[in-house]
């Protein structure tokens, strides 16, 4: 009603429009499903963090890997002393040295974080296939609803037309003394029933429609294209991902 849509808006119904066309949807199930795996943000979510701990478990092996590290050194030297005793008053000293080191046995405990790694990777590819799963269901379900939805607004539409039809024969009955007002009014009544039903089903249609498009990931701004500045989730990444210090927005 219009309080509820006023909490939900921020501002009370003044003016409502006609109701927009829907945006483009899926042609067959199948390709629904299809968007679906590639573009619901829960799917997603899931692989990206499914390859997270895959690296997690390189970078647990790479503790038991040798490391080799590279260090210079450079020194100026200058002395009056020296000088004065017939000795060079400046010297250059560079020096540069590897080192390698090699783990023998730290106690076990890098073998315990390979183990572990390994494991929340294990667990990771599980989420992911139960993520995909969910988002299977959701893709047919909500593809269900829709088409039903559009069946019963056809279903509604011929029962409105009969209604129609009923009720303007009933009307000439009543004129010329077969029919009561009552029995106009009991036809009027179908007759708005019917019409109610056919909005209804229109309504589910709607919802329907939009929760398809939630399961296949495309109820975004820019898909739907509304008129506001679309969030870019990689900008602040961009400007922010190199920076050593200072702050930032």
């Amino acid at each position: 009603d219009r309080a509820v849509f006023e909490q939900i808006i921020g501002r009370p119904a003044e003016a409502l429009e006609e109701q927009p066309a829907l945006p483009k949807l899926p042609d067959t199930e199948e390709q629904a499903a299809t968007i679906g795996a590639q573009n619901n943000p829960i799917v997603v979510g899931a692989r990206d963090a499914e390859r997270a701990a895959d690296l997690a478990v390189d970078d647990a092996l790479g503790s038991l890997s040798p490391q080799v590290g590279i260090q210079g050194q450079y020194q100026y030297q200058q002395s009056s002393a020296g000088a004065q005793f017939g000795q060079p008053g400046t010297a250059h000293v560079t020096t540069v040295f590897a080192q390698v080191t090699v783990p023998i046995y730290q106690g076990g405990a890098e073998y315990a974080d390979i183990r572990q790694a390994k494991e929340l990777h294990s667990q990771s590819q599980l989420q992911v296939i139960a993520a995909d799963r969910q988002v299977q269901a959701d893709v047919q379900s909500a593809w269900n609803t829709y088409t039903a939805a559009k069946a019963a607004i056809a279903s509604n539409q011929a029962q409105v037309d009969a209604d129609q039809i009923a009720y303007e024969g009933v009307q000439k009955e009543q004129e010329v003394g077969a029919r009561t007002i009552l029995d106009v009014l009991n036809a009027q009544q179908e007759l708005l029933n019917a019409q109610v039903a056919v909005v209804s089903s229109q309504r589910d249609a709607y919802v329907a429609a939009y929760q398809l498009l939630q399961a296949t990931g495309q109820l975004t701004a820019r898909y739907l294209k509304l008129n506001v500045k679309y969030y870019n989730p990689h900008e602040h990444y961009d400007s922010d991902h190199a920076r050593w210090i200072g702050f930032g927005d």
